[in-house]
């Protein structure tokens, strides 16, 4: 027998996490579908209390894999014909191990809801559910298609956030690599001409001077202790008090806060509209949607959210109250519920909240680039010109 970690929904859509032993993870997904629970992650312990290594797939490859899979159902193969050919036509060795593990669930009798499910630490937790809406409708390709939509905006959206912060990183990596370049190599040139005169330099010169020295001295142990700090400073960050506290700043800021919340909730947006889109209770697909939420600040509103509404409030009355949505997502919530499309208006936003942050963060690269590119001048600029104001009162110190 095996201990497995799990991660559940009950019918309420209330997480419940715990430990259960089975003798494979089909039966320890199998007993908790037998205690009312949706397994969203079940994880195998090994020895020393840890549990057993996540398996790491391409997302890109997860979306084409789900999206063949959709078509292939649609057309009209069977669904263990489609696995076999989207297994075989996958390239990462962990996400083909995956399919093919679901492929032999499927062969075992289970649905394939279930079958993915068993697998909720590399399948989006969006998936189970609305696979399971599509086999309860009799159209499990759609909603495959669906997914794979979902999946693919959301990839959109991250793969922009990465191009934007691409170059500004690299001129910050530059900009870094030339004023150390500038210490270690250039500046040394010019320290014998200021031999013995040193009480004569410039403030700045001896500035200039003396951080050269240090890094030149001490460079190592500099690096060391930025390694360590590193570390430390992740080992800290895990700590879930403290992660929530910087969460909470990150929102305070003034540019980039905004730009997180509007991220943050447009993808909580997108993922809840497909998953009502599909069926899925609103207690439920609140739970699962939360997430796919980074920030703990904005996680934890959504969690008090989802259980006034399995209270029996109103979505858009709690998402009022919470503070932490934008203007304009109480009213797209509103008007859903007003006109029970609640699931259409909260895929619009997710819209309206992607073309937002794609446009401030056109706006933000737009301010940074010229900022960082000033101040790598400013401060090149600064050792060039205080070696030479050095050199010029010597020359003119010789002349006299």
């Amino acid at each position: 027998m095996a201990t497995f970690h799990y991660r559940a929904a009950s019918m309420t859509g209330a997480i419940r996490e715990g430990a259960i032993e089975a003798a494979s993870l089909a039966q320890a997904v199998a007993q908790l579908q037998g205690q009312g629970l949706r397994p969203i992650r079940t994880t195998e312990v090994v020895a020393g209390g840890k549990t057993g290594r996540k398996r790491r797939v391409d997302p890109d490859q997860m979306v084409k894999a789900i999206n063949e899979m959709g078509v292939l159902v649609a057309a009209g193969l069977s669904l263990d014909r489609s696995l076999v050919i989207v297994t075989d036509n996958i390239e990462g060795a962990a996400l083909k191990a995956t399919f093919g593990d679901v492929h032999r669930l499927v062969k075992e009798g289970k649905p394939l809801s279930e079958a993915v499910q068993s697998f909720g630490d590399v399948f989006p937790a969006m998936a189970a559910p609305m696979i399971a809406a599509g086999e309860a409708n009799g159209d499990p390709g759609a909603a495959l298609a669906k997914l794979a939509a979902t999946l693919e905006r959301m990839q959109k959206l991250r793969r922009e956030v990465t191009s934007a912060l691409i170059y500004p990183a690299i001129l910050v990596a530059l900009a870094s690599s030339v004023i150390m370049l500038m210490l270690l190599f250039v500046v040394p040139q010019f320290e014998g001409l200021f031999a013995g005169a040193e009480d004569r330099l410039p403030a700045m010169t001896r500035m200039v001077v003396g951080a050269s020295r240090g890094f030149r001295a001490y460079g190592l142990v500099m690096l060391l202790i930025a390694v360590g700090a590193v570390a430390l400073l992740r080992l800290w960050l895990a700590q879930p008090a403290m992660r929530e506290s910087i969460d909470r700043a990150l929102l305070a800021l003034p540019l980039l806060g905004d730009l997180v919340r509007r991220m943050e909730i447009g993808r909580f947006a997108r993922v809840l509209g497909n998953l009502l889109g599909g069926g899925v209770p609103l207690p439920t697909a609140l739970a699962l949607a939360q997430r796919t939420v980074a920030n703990r600040v904005i996680g934890a509103a959504i969690v008090q959210i989802a259980e006034r509404v399995r209270e029996g409030g109103l979505l858009s009355q709690m998402v009022a109250q919470s503070g932490q949505f934008p203007r304009m997502a109480l009213s797209f919530v509103r008007t859903g519920e007003e006109t029970a499309r609640l699931d259409t208006m909260l895929d619009r936003l997710a819209d309206v909240l992607d073309d937002e942050v794609a446009l401030r963060l056109k706006r933000l690269t737009a301010m940074l680039t010229p900022i960082i590119t000033i101040v790598m001048g400013v401060t090149v600029a600064v050792i060039i010109g205080s070696i030479m104001t050095a050199i010029l009162g010597f020359n003119e110190l010789a002349l006299e």
